[in-house]
C-alpha cells in the first residue's frame, strides 16, 4: 500500500485550481483556507481531488513542503469525511506556524463538518 496520493487524486493543472477557487465555496480556519467544489460524478474521473497552495509567506521551501505533506496526509486519512465527489484546494496560511498535525486534523474535520451542514 502506497502512502502517497496518486496523480489522479491531485489537482495538477492551473485551470483546475482556478475552477475550484472561482466556483467553489471557501471556509476559513486558522491553519488554512478550505475551498471545495462538489461536482457531478463521472465514470472516468476519480471521486476526490486535492490541490495544496503554500505561498512564500508561509516560510521557506522546507516549511512550505512540510505543510503540504501534512495536508496531503490528513486528506489521505480523512477524505471519507468529505463529499464523495469533490475537488478541494487547501491554501496554507501564515498563522499555521509551527505545524501541529493534531491541530491540522481538528481543523480539517471541522471544515468537513461545515461542508456537510451546507
Amino acid at each position: 500500500m502506497s502512502l502517497r496520493l496518486r496523480k489522479w487524486h491531485r489537482l495538477r493543472k492551473c485551470y483546475e485550481f482556478q475552477n475550484v477557487r472561482k466556483e467553489g465555496i471557501a471556509i476559513h480556519e486558522n491553519y488554512f483556507i478550505f475551498q471545495i467544489l462538489t461536482k457531478l460524478p463521472k465514470t472516468d474521473t476519480p471521486a476526490q481531488k486535492l490541490g495544496v497552495i503554500a505561498s512564500k509567506k508561509v516560510g521557506n521551501a522546507v516549511r512550505r513542503n512540510l505543510g503540504k505533506r501534512l495536508v496531503r496526509e490528513v486528506f489521505r486519512i480523512y477524505s471519507r469525511d468529505l463529499p464523495h465527489t469533490c475537488d478541494l484546494v487547501v491554501i496554507l496560511r501564515r498563522k499555521s506556524q509551527p505545524f501541529v498535525f493534531a491541530e491540522m486534523v481538528r481543523q480539517f474535520l471541522s471544515c468537513c463538518k461545515k461542508i456537510k451542514s451546507l
